[in-house]
């Protein structure tokens, strides 16, 4: 909303003319505006006093049926730091976010930019009063002197949680004393959240590659030193990370050693970065791996592949793969009984106490075939 701040009082002059002004004429006009006494601000902030994020609180605005009104969500109810300064917070009205597409949601206490277009409240993201991307509140700057104005019959003052000066902030939101701002380079589009997570959107000509493109994604951002310092993504140490690059080397520690992926990774890549990573379909989904190289696999441990049915070689698969330790068991028992003369030298078998063993052993040579593993 537009407003005025009243200016210590100057020579004021009367009104001008409506013939045609001339250059003196019109110097004395910019004057006038100059030492007006008052200052005309277009927009104004306004401070947030409660977050519409929950229909089941008292003071989630209303349809007029009664129910929760939805358009609401995300929106703000706020006080305007000048025209409503020190106005009980039961008087106040409800903005909506200006933006229904990208939307940032501010916290009690921090100042936005109250606006109305098309008989419509609106707010706007909100003033960077600290350079912190967690924490940006100025409590009780639209208050004044009016201290009950912080009270309210719907229970909005009734938040849990508080800033560091025992400020309310929200019913769940606490301050990170360690979140810190990414580092920007020339030319960068960041979007950052609060807790330590971000998307950069930039490039590596820092390092003199002039055609590199990339995107970063990073969340738990490795906070050492100075929390006043602006940090950089670290691969190695942040929680999770996907890097895009196109012109690029990257520096990490690989879980596995591997010859197929021999250093320096550089290049066109996609770099995925965590301590556990999940491929998951639903619904019939497939997920597919195709190379115009090779595909390797590496692990410092095992590599377990489960499926009831599993292919080598291609689609068309058949032959079972022998299991090993049953080939040989019935491999040595067959020996054993050849070593014991079951078998006579001169070709007939020798009717004895072992030929009903070597016919069971013949009858379950079947069973060293693999039923879920093929291969051609």
């Amino acid at each position: 909303m537009s407003y005025t701040i009243g200016k210590k009082s100057g020579n004021k002059t009367g009104p001008i003319s409506s013939r045609v002004q001339t250059t003196e004429s019109m110097l004395r006009l910019m004057k006038e505006v100059e030492d007006s006494p008052n200052e005309f601000y277009e927009l104004e902030p306004l401070e947030v006093v409660a977050v519409h994020l929950d229909a089941s609180k008292k003071y989630f605005p209303q349809k007029k049926d009664g129910g929760p009104d939805y358009s609401f969500l995300g929106g703000v109810k706020g006080r305007f730091v000048n025209s409503e300064l020190g106005m009980n917070i039961d008087s106040l009205s409800d903005y909506k976010p200006l933006n229904p597409n990208f939307q940032t949601t501010p916290v009690v206490g921090e100042i936005v930019i109250g606006v109305k277009y098309l008989g419509q409240l609106f707010f706007t993201t909100q003033l960077n009063l600290f350079g912190n991307p967690n924490f940006n509140t100025q409590h009780g700057i639209s208050v004044g002197k009016k201290k009950d104005t912080l009270s309210s019959s719907d229970g909005i003052d009734d938040l849990p949680n508080s800033d560091d000066r025992g400020i309310e902030t929200g019913h769940y939101f606490k301050k990170m004393d360690d979140a810190r701002k990414l580092l920007p380079n020339e030319g960068d589009v960041i979007i950052e959240g609060r807790f330590g997570n971000s998307i950069r959107i930039g490039s590596d000509i820092r390092n003199e590659n002039e055609e590199s493109p990339n995107m970063i994604f990073s969340v738990g951002h490795t906070i050492e030193g100075d929390t006043k310092v602006p940090i950089e993504e670290k691969i190695d140490t942040d929680s999770s990370s996907v890097y895009l690059t196109s012109n690029q080397e990257l520096n990490f520690t690989i879980g596995a050693e591997s010859q197929l992926i021999p250093a320096p990774y550089d290049g066109k890549q996609i770099l995925l970065s965590s301590n556990r990573i999940i491929l998951n379909t639903k619904e019939g989904g497939d997920i597919l791996f195709s190379s115009n190289n090779n595909v390797g696999i590496s692990a410092v441990n095992e590599v377990v592949i489960e499926s009831p049915t599993t292919k080598i070689g291609g689609v068309d698969a058949t032959e079972p793969i022998v299991l090993g330790d049953t080939l040989e068991s019935k491999l040595n028992d067959i020996l054993t009984l050849i070593e014991t003369g079951l078998l006579a030298p001169t070709g007939p078998v020798v009717v004895g106490p072992g030929a009903g063993l070597l016919a069971s052993l013949k009858s379950s040579l079947g069973t060293i075939k693999s039923p879920q593993n093929k291969t051609k």
